[in-house]
């Protein structure tokens, strides 16, 4: 055993001598090698960002309708929509400057469309509520959303 370590030691430092004592005959390889790594780098790092980009737009289209430009007490009624049975939309608030943007998303077990739960949800949240009395609503239709109307439109 003691032969083999010797003999693999030996080797390294011939190996290592030669290499750095003839390094110019060495710097076209050197060269290939340091453009192969590079070469995989990009190719790998523009793969990673084009799966979190997808990931992305898939995450930020994953609603139907966007509720624009809503007071806090607007928005305040519209995330209560859970406590006074409307059980098939899902909400999410974010602020913008002095006014709340909400995206809605219908859930449904029975296979409604998104059609008839929007006019479901307008007709429960908007209309029911005193927030919403006698002011316009700026509805912001996602594509997902529109993917459904072409659908049933065909």
């Amino acid at each position: 055993m003691e032969n083999f370590f010797a003999s693999l030691k030996r080797n390294i430092k011939l190996a290592y001598k030669s290499v750095i004592f003839h390094f110019k005959q060495f710097l076209c390889f050197y060269v290939a090698l340091f453009l192969i790594q590079f070469l995989f780098g990009v190719v790998v790092t523009s793969v990673a960002n084009v799966n979190f980009m997808r990931q992305q737009d898939a995450e930020n289209t994953r609603y139907h309708i966007t509720l624009v430009g809503l007071s806090k007490q607007q928005m305040q009624d519209v995330m209560s929509c859970k406590n006074y049975g409307v059980d098939y939309a899902r909400v999410k608030a974010t602020p913008r400057d002095d006014v709340y943007d909400c995206t809605v998303t219908f859930e449904n077990e029975k296979g409604d469309s998104p059609q008839k739960l929007y006019k479901r949800f307008r007709s429960e949240v908007f209309e029911e509520r005193k927030a919403f009395k006698d002011q316009s609503i700026d509805v912001v239709k996602s594509p997902l959303y529109t993917v459904y109307e072409k659908q049933v439109s065909n």
